[in-house]
């Protein structure tokens, strides 16, 4: 005998219950994000699991407060939980990176900031330089006169370029007296395979008192146990904040000491330039050894060489660098290195200026100390040395 179906009871009819788009929406983003996570875990991966998370989670409160009238509660449960899981893989890697990322350049550049406090001056320009063009530096290159042929650049060499920055100057002027404290990181980024760090520090020396920014700049080598990540410091980006420099009163005076006695220098060239031997003599001091007539005269013939006695011959000195300040009541020691430009040659001389009160003007400054250094002849204002790549600008977005 064929079985009756029970009759349904009456308001129990099938009723079709229509899927939520947004349901559907959160679920497509939710599928999607791992191939762009996989693809490009940068940022621009949370541009998916993130309105994704947001349209799930807006779905499935629809559905439940749609009295029924609405299907698709499990489909909105996916697409929350891929959306999630993405997302929140995303955080952990990223700040995972961050972390590592912050502990190798921070290392890299206290070892840099306490290698140029000591003065090594060698050990903190080589860091200036790609690890592959680091490497190649053999240990009897490692030596101002070798660096400096070793990497020419418009106008001079890229040595001379990097002891001149005024921020390392200070640091291997003042060593132990330049205090520095960390303040932060102000930006950081990657790009073509390199990320870039911009560190910002708090720096009180006797001279002034600023903010600095130092941008160090990861690379990869080529090692026998494979790809190995360097660092490297972008001198060019090392500077003063300007906004936050605040001149110290003994910075004040140095900035005195330092004007009058460039003149004094520039007059000392010009005796030089004229033939004016004993009158450029007078202006060093000569102890009873002798030996500051001694280096007198080599510097002398240095800079007029094949130029006969008395002749003008045109001489040029480049803005001095300053290796020493001290200060005692009115009275000042500096030392400079600087370089004289003698025809082809470059005639390079340390000498250190001294008055026992700068109120007596010009007159009261002395050479006390000379020493001839390096002739060289000058490299061509148009032989360019191995170039750094450009450095875009970090942009300034919030870190972790």
């Amino acid at each position: 005998m064929a079985q009756v179906q029970p009759a349904r009871p009456i308001g129990t009819e099938d009723v079709y219950r229509p899927v939520s788009i947004l349901a559907i929406v959160g679920l497509g983003l939710g599928l999607i994000s791992p191939l762009v996570w996989l693809v490009d875990s940068t940022a621009f991966a949370l541009f998916l699991p993130l309105p994704g998370l947001v349209i799930s989670a807006v779905a499935r409160y629809r559905i439940r407060h749609s009295d029924g009238t609405l299907a698709g509660a499990g489909v909105a449960a996916a697409g929350l939980v891929l959306s999630m899981v993405v997302a929140v893989s995303w955080i952990t890697v990223d700040l995972t990176t961050y972390l590592i990322i912050r502990t190798e350049s921070q290392s890299f550049l206290e070892q840099w900031l306490a290698s140029a406090r000591r003065g090594e001056e060698v050990e903190t320009f080589l860091a200036t330089l790609s690890p592959e063009t680091r490497k190649d530096v053999k240990p009897e290159d490692r030596n101002p006169q070798s660096l400096r042929a070793l990497f020419p650049a418009t106008g001079g060499n890229a040595f001379d370029s990097f002891r001149y920055n005024p921020l390392v100057a200070m640091l291997l002027r003042y060593g132990d007296r330049a205090q520095l404290e960390r303040v932060g990181i102000d930006s950081w980024y990657y790009n073509l395979g390199s990320y870039s760090v911009k560190y910002r520090y708090h720096m009180v020396t006797p001279e002034v008192e600023a903010d600095v920014q130092f941008l160090v700049r990861s690379e990869d080598r080529d090692t026998p146990a494979g790809k190995r990540r360097e660092w490297v410091m972008v001198i060019g980006n090392a500077q003063l904040v300007r906004e936050t420099v605040r001149d110290t009163p003994y910075g004040t005076d140095l900035r005195e000491a330092m004007g009058e006695s460039t003149k004094v220098l520039n007059r000392w060239i010009g005796y030089l330039s004229d033939g004016k031997k004993e009158a450029a003599l007078r202006m060093v001091y000569v102890s009873p050894s002798g030996e500051e007539a001694q280096a007198f005269e080599q510097v002398y013939q240095a800079v007029r060489e094949g130029v006969p006695a008395g002749a003008h011959t045109p001489l040029r000195g480049q803005p001095p660098l300053l290796l020493f300040d001290e200060k005692d009541g009115y009275g000042w020691q500096l030392t400079y290195r600087g370089i004289i430009q003698a025809g082809p040659l470059d005639v390079e001389c340390q000498l250190t200026l001294v008055t026992d009160d700068i109120r007596k003007g010009l007159d009261g400054w002395k050479i006390t100390s000379l020493q001839l250094l390096s002739v060289r002849k000058r490299v061509d204002p148009s032989v360019r040395g191995p170039a750094a790549p450009e450095i875009p600008e970090p942009p300034e977005n919030p870190l972790p």
